[in-house]
């Protein structure tokens, strides 16, 4: 760890003598604020020696601030950042952000984007301060079901098009990215930088591709129609990365998909399942609400782009 000034210290690969203060600094953060904070803990637990991502702020050889950079695709940094309540209003989160931003600069990050819970009054105040407004929103769902015990076999019957979930490894990575591509529209080279990110955090990043089988002739035939990861970590199951290409969309086939998903994590006795998904989507949140989700939260996402 390597002093700037004052207390700003920066760290390559974070090191985990610092994980468990952080954690209890996100601990006191969510407490007082009355929020959930979405430090990407995938991510911070696993930091690259050799890149400088993370910016803390000691006083007294405690933290009490962190600006985090969370690489998901080339040239863009999702920001995972608090200061501790008796800390704030001093200036801290400027003096990480600056020296953030002169790191990003150096490694050609173009998009800085910032998560801030709607309901987190000094996130909200910080950013706005900043002239950053709100470019979309996003719920944060988790499956109800899971406390009424549900019958996924009577929900089961309601979906006609037979699908299969096939887990795929690091041998199904171009295929992973022709999914993406055509699920979501990105570009090839991001969406290989979010694939390589899901197989490099196996087991706790699993990718499944979305099978049917068609009937040619005599023989069965296996075509690819989408795909879905999970994220397993401290008894919480998460549902990322879901699409259906557009070919094989509005015929039922994402809701199958959907509940073979449910099925799988309700079996490992989660103590929740849950998803997020942006608010202006209605069919999205249609096909959730349909599968027993429902909202929790809501997170506000503000761009900046460097110059």
């Amino acid at each position: 760890m390597l002093l700037i000034r004052n207390g700003l210290f920066i760290d390559k690969g974070l090191d985990q003598a610092w994980h468990k203060q952080i954690k209890e600094l996100e601990q006191r953060c969510n407490a007082y604020d009355g929020i959930t904070l979405k430090m990407h803990w995938e991510m911070l637990e696993k930091r690259s020696p050799e890149e400088i991502n993370d910016f803390l702020w000691l006083e007294d050889g405690n933290i009490v601030g962190i600006y985090s950079l969370c690489n998901f695709i080339a040239g863009e940094s999702e920001i995972a950042a608090m200061v501790e309540p008796d800390f704030r209003r001093r200036g801290i989160m400027t003096e990480l952000k600056k020296a953030a931003e002169a790191e990003a600069g150096k490694r050609g990050i173009k998009k800085l984007v910032y998560v801030c819970p709607e309901r987190s009054l000094s996130g909200k105040a910080y950013l706005f301060a900043q002239k950053l407004e709100v470019t979309y929103s996003e719920y944060g769902m988790e499956w109800s079901e899971l406390i009424l015990q549900p019958n996924l076999e009577h929900k089961k019957e309601r979906t006609i098009p037979p699908v299969r979930l096939r887990q795929a490894g690091s041998d199904q990575r171009d295929r992973l990215i022709a999914l993406d591509v055509q699920g979501f529209g990105d570009s090839p080279e991001n969406a290989a930088s979010y694939v390589d990110l899901v197989l490099g955090n196996a087991p706790e990043d699993r990718a499944f591709i979305a099978e049917i089988t068609e009937d040619e002739g005599h023989q069965d035939t296996f075509v690819q129609i989408g795909k879905l990861c999970i994220n397993v970590r401290d008894g919480v199951g998460f549902i990322f990365g879901f699409s259906v290409i557009p070919a094989y969309r509005g015929l039922g086939y994402g809701r199958a998909i959907l509940l073979l998903a449910i099925e799988r994590l309700h079996e490992e006795n989660l103590e929740a399942i849950k998803l997020e998904v942006q608010t202006n989507n209605r069919k999205a949140l249609g096909l959730y609400h349909d599968c027993g989700f429902k909202e929790t939260n809501v997170n506000d996402y503000h761009e900046q782009w460097l110059a």
